[in-house]
């Protein structure tokens, strides 16, 4: 066999891998099917490329690797995610110009969670809401894929959340996902000033903005977990789509 040498890059970036999965469990590692390992191997070198700078980093597209993967294959990228993300940002452009919101540095944001909160036409008056139905078993995680939530609107605190970030992405807005225990949230800057903190927390599966102090309570997050980065902190583009490997 042929020994092939790692580079110095190469190595770092395993390293750096290994220890964001170990720091950044997400809770949803889907389990193992009896299907053809092919897919799997390639959305990792997908996504191990756009990690090391080799392809252009798309969370979007991260998103749809991993899925697409534990589906078999059975996921069309353009139209399952391009094209409702892309009508999406196209019918939130319109609402802020209609509703005159571009004076507002977070124009984006305010307009994202109109769209996610509350009925309206772009999201055929079928806001985003959280999926409370038993009809699936514990094996089945089918109902946390992000594919699931952009088509029936209704998720998890993990899809919900992922589902959010993606349109904003898509919108270009600047906001960002964040953990606590076995739960995932949207965290934006307040450039605005219309809120009390310099950070706002979006608690998609609520519909609704929380104070810092509520979330801490509820999860029981201590102060060094949120100074140490592991709780309560917005994670970078790079770190969500190296999350996808977990």
């Amino acid at each position: 066999f042929i020994l092939k040498t790692r580079t110095p890059m190469s190595i770092k970036w395993s390293i750096v891998l290994c220890l964001f999965i170990c720091i950044f469990p997400f809770q949803v590692a889907f389990p193992q099917k009896d299907i053809s390992i092919e897919h799997y191997e390639e959305a990792y070198l997908e996504i191990k490329s756009m990690l090391e700078g080799k392809m252009p980093l798309s969370i979007k597209r991260a998103v749809f690797l991993s899925e697409w993967a534990y589906l078999d294959g059975k996921l069309d990228y353009e139209k399952d995610f391009c094209e409702p993300l892309q009508k999406g940002a196209d019918y939130l452009r319109r609402m802020i110009a209609v509703n005159h919101w571009e004076t507002y540095k977070t124009a984006k944001q305010i307009a994202l969670c109109n769209f996610f909160f509350t009925p309206c036409s772009g999201n055929g008056q079928n806001p985003f809401q959280y999926d409370y139905s038993n009809d699936f078993s514990e094996e089945d995680y089918s109902k946390q894929l992000v594919s699931i939530t952009i088509k029936t609107h209704k998720g998890q605190c993990r899809s919900l959340p992922w589902t959010y970030k993606l349109y904003a992405e898509e919108l270009g807005a600047a906001v960002y996902l964040a953990r606590a225990p076995r739960h995932t949230f949207i965290m934006y800057k307040d450039e605005d000033d219309l809120f009390p903190e310099e950070w706002v927390n979006v608690e998609t599966t609520a519909q609704q903005y929380q104070p810092t102090w509520v979330i801490k309570e509820h999860f029981a997050i201590t102060d060094s977990a949120v100074v140490a980065g592991t709780y309560m902190t917005p994670l970078t583009d790079v770190q969500t789509v190296a999350s996808q490997l977990a």
